[in-house]
């Protein structure tokens, strides 16, 4: 997956005149639109124009989309394009988007990759879609929109023909009687809460929306989620760390199970035996104040009533894992979870 500035686009928007722009494009070549490929010394380009998809506002009117339509959708004149690479370098079979490439994950079939703009009204997220089922290179299938923004791609998740997607929406223009952050110096943050997001593919291949959730942690943050199965938990945090069970059996009508309250919040989510999950984050006082590194054992067995049955706290310390999920390792053999774990002193 690449991402590819606009040569063309920036020149642009360094013009002041009208009549500036419309001579730049007047002579434009369009391959100056396209990524670009380096063979030897030579730049050409990347594909042809039937291999890039040019993003169209949305419908007014459509949810999240008439930010889009309404013109103060802030997007990228770059693109994103899903490279597959045949037998060699030669063989090479270009797909391109507009567009940037910000979170990436993949399923058995299917490559989804996001890019978030921001408006008067908060972020919203394109979300694009690649078919790659088949033996041959990838396939743009089409693309749809969500409020918030995904954290990362353990935010996404595919179920049959359905993706999964969890954002943090944030309406900067919505009063916000909540107090401030616990942060020093103390500011004026917009309200957010969690979203979750059921889509599909509709008959022309736009990711359509056919179920969601919204008010998860109103006022907060979503810091952490991992889908098992027909079962999404998310972790938001502003003060205190509600750990959320939702229950995704009826994709068109997903439910909040149970809820669980704790100080601090988990970063990262592993399972780590049956009705049994770890989480890797911070601890915090009830002001939300962070005091160093948690981890956290969940006993999420019954999801109507997820409990915490144990937690390693370390004052000071932090873990790469909360940047990283790669720094985790697993070993369900020993039952031993291994990360790194850094602190300013002795560690104990």
């Amino acid at each position: 997956v690449l991402r590819s500035p606009s040569a063309l686009a920036e020149e642009m928007w360094s013009l002041e005149d009208e009549s500036d722009v419309d001579e730049l494009f007047s002579d434009m070549d369009p391959d100056e639109l396209l990524p670009a490929v380096s063979t030897d010394g030579e730049v050409s380009a990347l594909g042809g124009c039937g291999d890039l998809a040019v993003m169209s506002p949305p419908a007014p009117g459509a949810g999240a989309a008439a930010v889009v339509a309404a013109g103060d959708y802030q997007g990228s004149p770059e693109t994103v394009t899903v490279l597959s690479i045949g037998d060699d370098l030669s063989d090479m079979s270009p797909v391109s988007v507009s567009g940037l490439a910000d979170v990436v994950y993949a399923s058995a079939g299917s490559l989804y990759v996001t890019n978030t703009g921001w408006s008067d009204r908060g972020p919203n997220t394109f979300v694009h879609r690649f078919d790659t089922s088949g033996a041959g290179p990838a396939r743009y299938t089409g693309s749809g929109i969500v409020p918030g923004r995904p954290l990362n791609q353990y935010s996404l998740s595919e179920s049959g023909e359905q993706l999964r997607i969890v954002t943090t929406t944030e309406d900067p223009s919505a009063p916000d009687d909540d107090e401030p952050i616990a942060v020093e110096p103390r500011q004026w943050s917009p309200p957010t809460e969690g979203r979750l997001t059921v889509m599909e593919p509709a008959a022309d291949g736009t990711l359509t929306e056919i179920g969601n959730i919204e008010d998860l942690g109103v006022g907060e943050e979503v810091q952490s989620v991992r889908f098992l199965g027909d079962t999404a938990y998310v972790v938001t945090f502003r003060r205190t760390d509600p750990l959320y069970a939702i229950d995704l059996s009826d994709p068109a009508n997903p439910t909040a199970l149970g809820e669980l309250k704790i100080t601090g919040f988990s970063e990262y989510l592993h399972p780590v035996g049956d009705g049994l999950l770890l989480g890797i984050g911070r601890e915090a006082t009830e002001d939300g104040m962070d005091t160093g590194f948690k981890a956290s054992l969940f006993d999420v067995s019954d999801p109507t009533d997820p409990t915490e049955i144990d937690k390693w706290v370390v004052p000071d310390a932090w873990s790469e894992v909360g940047n990283d999920p790669h720094a985790f390792t697993w070993d369900p053999v020993a039952g031993n979870a291994v990360f790194p774990l850094e602190r300013f002193g002795p560690v104990t």
